[in-house]
C-alpha cells in the first residue's frame, strides 16, 4: 500500500499540519519543533503560521557530519579564519 495525503490535523502549537497516511498510520515527517542558537543555548520554539498548513509529508533537512563539525569549530576558532573560506 502506498502512502497518500492525510486530512490536515490541528496541532496545539503548530496549527494545521499535513501528514501522509499509510494504512492506519499517519506520518508527520520533517517537523521542526525548536532550534538552538548555539550548543549551550536553551531551545527556541519554531513559530509556524496560524493561517497556513505545515507540510509534513517529506523528511526534512538532515545535518551532515561536515556541517556539524564546521558549526562546532566556528565556536572555538577565531572568526577571521573563516572569512576567506566562505564564498
Amino acid at each position: 500500500m502506498s502512502p497518500t495525503m492525510a486530512s490536515p490535523t490541528e496541532h496545539v502549537t503548530l496549527g494545521k499540519i499535513q501528514g501522509k497516511a499509510n494504512g492506519e498510520v499517519t506520518q508527520f515527517l520533517g517537523v521542526k519543533y525548536a532550534h538552538l542558537e548555539n550548543q549551550f543555548a536553551a531551545p527556541v520554539l519554531v513559530e509556524y503560521s496560524a493561517n497556513g498548513t505545515t507540510d509534513a509529508t517529506e523528511i526534512g533537512y538532515v545535518l551532515s557530519l561536515y556541517d556539524c563539525l564546521i558549526a562546532i569549530l566556528k565556536q572555538y576558532i577565531d572568526p577571521r579564519f573563516w572569512d576567506h573560506l566562505e564564498p
